[in-house]
């Protein structure tokens, strides 16, 4: 199932059109079901009885809450695709393992472990990995002690390293642009050992039970300077992928975020950015210098501010614009 769940994300299908790789992944879920019927489902799933002041629920499946208050967020569950794609990060947290989410720009990786962070009440740490990021940037170093004398030098601990101490959740956004040494230096935190050795100190560290890894990337085609991870390191992983946003998602997402904007505006700005997206990355009509060009939901929301913030003001008694 995971790997009919990112079908549509593999290199092989990049010129494939959204149409043809639905019609492909129905087409598979059907020769599946052949090789191995599963019968008549009971069509309601039965949800065990959960204390709710201890769990969030997605579906059927529930994550444990934190030591932190709810916080409020923006991200917008009412959207079907947003919804199944909680549903499957929230599946994957089931098991111990860190959770790899893989998806097209704009799909909304970042935001929903935000979301899902907020919700639950645990801290998060979010990481932007590159090439140039080393593993100092992870654990720590010993920098200069603020009004010593010179030459004198203290350990501090990077965020990675607090939030494994303190149990936090950690994202390690664009996972496939970090060097190849910060992939070993994070192997052991990754395996059952579940350690960090800092040789500076001498000393481990052990990750605390509400630690947990998410890391998030793009795939190959994707955006420049990407690599594939070796398969050792993607086996420590619970890969999950996301589904790209749907026009009727888009619809409900922007009115969530412009509630003062017409629907019929939004609904034309969105046509617009899913034809443009279509001719240039599809069929590459045109703009193929410089490419890969990517139009998504980031820029739908772009325009949506750009538009509500030209608006005049409007009059508190007779709703109307103040320039009228």
């Amino acid at each position: 199932m995971t790997l009919l769940d990112g079908l549509g994300l593999l290199p092989q299908l990049a010129s494939y059109s959204p149409e043809e790789v639905l019609r492909l992944t129905a087409d598979a879920l059907l020769k599946l079901e052949e090789m191995a019927p599963l019968g008549d489902v009971e069509p309601s799933i039965h949800v065990p009885a959960l204390d709710w002041n201890k769990f969030v629920q997605f579906g059927p499946f529930a994550i444990a809450k934190g030591s932190k208050e709810s916080s409020p967020h923006d991200f917008n569950f009412q959207a079907p695709t947003a919804q199944n794609n909680a549903m499957r990060v929230v599946r994957a947290c089931q098991l111990p393992k860190s959770i790899l989410l893989e998806g097209s720009p704009g799909v909304g990786k970042t935001s929903l472990v935000t979301a899902l962070a907020n919700i639950s009440g645990h801290t998060l740490c979010r990481i932007n990995l590159s090439d140039q990021t080393d593993l100092v940037d992870l654990f720590g170093s010993d920098l200069p002690v603020e009004g010593s004398g010179p030459g004198e030098f203290a350990w501090k601990d990077a965020e990675f390293l607090k939030a494994m101490q303190e149990g936090h959740w950690v994202l390690l956004d664009e996972m496939n642009l970090a060097p190849q040494a910060v992939l070993e230096g994070l192997n052991a935190v990754l395996d059952h050992r579940g350690v960090v050795y800092i040789p500076e100190l001498g000393r481990s560290f052990t990750r605390h039970p509400s630690f947990r890894i998410f890391a998030a990337q793009n795939p190959l085609h994707q955006g420049g300077g990407r690599k594939g991870l070796p398969k050792s390191f993607i086996n420590r992983f619970t890969k999950v992928y996301l589904e790209d946003l749907q026009p009727n998602d888009l619809v409900l997402v922007c009115r969530h975020l412009f509630p003062e904007c017409d629907e019929d505006v939004l609904r034309a700005m969105i046509a617009f950015n899913t034809r443009l997206n279509q001719e240039i990355q599809l069929k590459r009509a045109f703009a193929r210098e410089g490419s890969p060009w990517e139009f998504n939901l980031r820029d739908v929301i772009r325009w949506g501010m750009l538009i509500c913030s030209s608006k005049p003001p409007r009059h508190p008694i007779c709703d109307r614009p103040r320039n009228c």
